[in-house]
């Protein structure tokens, strides 16, 4: 589903943005750019996101289409912790975060806005860019 999902709403968004220009945004994660244990069809799923949004954005720059993609790290949202409530929960979050290099779990917003820049005229200049928001653990 994760690159089913990204290569239809690509195709979808695309005569649209060809018209008048634009950016798309895909949403991969840092396990796209390295290992990780116990996550082999997940982060391969995500892998071919980051490949998508690769091969995307050099069959689409002359047509001033800019595409990119967010690589989030652990972000506190339901999927990470799943089924896990109130106290619990923000224990986990912490010990989670003890293990990332800048000691914290990341949030909504801080993916929001760096996909938020990404479709923005600021980021005109870029495509096929893998932007790592993870706080660190793809580079550790």
């Amino acid at each position: 589903m994760n690159t089913s999902a990204v290569f239809r709403l690509w195709r979808a968004a695309l005569p649209a943005l060809r018209v008048k220009g634009g950016a798309i945004v895909n949403v991969a994660t840092d396990w796209a750019l390295v290992g990780a244990r116990g996550a082999v069809g997940y982060a391969v799923s995500k892998a071919a996101v980051a490949q998508m949004t690769r091969c995307m954005a050099l069959d689409h720059a002359s047509e001033g289409v800019s595409i990119n993609a967010v690589c989030p790290g652990d972000t506190d949202i339901p999927m990470l912790a799943a089924g896990i409530i109130g106290a619990v929960r923000a224990d986990r979050l912490t010990a989670i975060g003890a293990t990332i290099p800048m000691r914290r779990v990341g949030t909504p917003e801080d993916v929001a806005n760096v996909t938020a820049f990404l479709a923005s005229d600021a980021a005109g200049y870029m495509t096929g860019a893998l932007i790592p928001v993870d706080v660190g653990t793809s580079a550790d």
